[in-house]
């Protein structure tokens, strides 16, 4: 099967896309990816340096320094990912446009899939894929559509977090059947960042199960969501500063030290496998 991969290019969608993409050996991969999510317009000092930790330190900074290494370790970047699925990654500057639109009809998928893709699905991109459009959303619907649902969810103080898979079948955000929720724990003393990149494992295990239902050629079972819910945007600094007083932070030193060093070193103990 030919599967389109629609991702933003942050260290969220690296994330799942570490675990996607050796779960899709078999299949002829595609990769498109956007540069952000939202307009590129100025927020609150402390959504700067969050965007800055989740796009710019691992793209601009860490990645190449790793990729120059003879060894890999316990997690990919997107170039390795990319050699791994045996493709090139594409950018998307407008995939309704004519010409980016054309990139992904050029390789003509059986299906789409979307990961924190920056942009709307027009239906003329929709009708690209005959068997449709999965979009992994990092939120419970339809009670968090929109972005960052994992702030929103800690703001609200929800006792779970957890990941929708849905279809994409309108230009409605966040709105289509839902095929299955994942439900997460909360992890005391966690912060935004780390509690959101453990929600992919099992957000990822139920889209790679949905995937294995189209190859056998049947559609996975989904249901409407009950109710419109509530649609989210970026916080604004009145949310932050309620988010910091309930004693949540967006990020910390160690997050990014640990994630680091699973791009730096293979496992413990382990013969470290070449170059991907």
């Amino acid at each position: 099967m030919r599967i389109a991969i629609l991702y933003n290019r942050d260290i969220h969608s690296n994330e799942a896309l570490n675990h996607l993409i050796p779960g899709l050996a078999g299949h002829d991969l595609g990769l498109f990816f956007s540069r952000g999510v939202g307009a590129n317009t100025q927020r609150d000092q402390r959504l700067m340096r969050l965007g800055f930790v989740e796009q710019t330190l691992f793209n601009d900074l860490v990645f190449p320094l790793v990729e120059q290494r003879q060894t890999v370790g316990r997690r990919l970047t997107f170039a390795q990912l990319a050699h791994r699925a045996g493709c090139a990654e594409t950018a998307i500057a407008d995939i309704n446009s004519d010409a980016d639109r054309g990139l992904l009809a050029a390789f003509q998928p059986d299906v789409l899939v979307s990961i924190r893709f920056g942009q709307i699905l027009q239906p003329p991109v929709l009708a690209l894929s005959p068997h449709g459009t999965l979009n992994l959303h990092s939120g419970r619907l339809p009670q968090y559509r929109g972005v960052m649902a994992t702030f929103w969810s800690l703001l609200d103080g929800a006792d779970q977090l957890g990941m929708t898979l849905h279809w994409i079948d309108s230009e409605g955000i966040d709105v289509g059947p839902t095929i299955a929720t994942t439900a997460q724990a909360l992890q005391s003393g966690a912060s935004y960042f780390k509690q959101t990149q453990g929600l992919y494992r099992a957000g990822v295990a139920a889209l790679l199960s949905a995937i294995a239902t189209i190859v056998r050629g049947q559609l996975p079972e989904s249901q409407l969501p009950t109710g419109e819910g509530r649609y989210f945007t970026f916080p604004d600094a009145d949310a932050l500063d309620r988010f910091e007083s309930n004693g949540h932070r967006l990020f910390s030193d160690t997050d990014l030290q640990d994630l680091m060093a699973e791009f730096l070193f293979p496992e413990p103990d382990s013969d470290a496998p070449k170059q991907a």
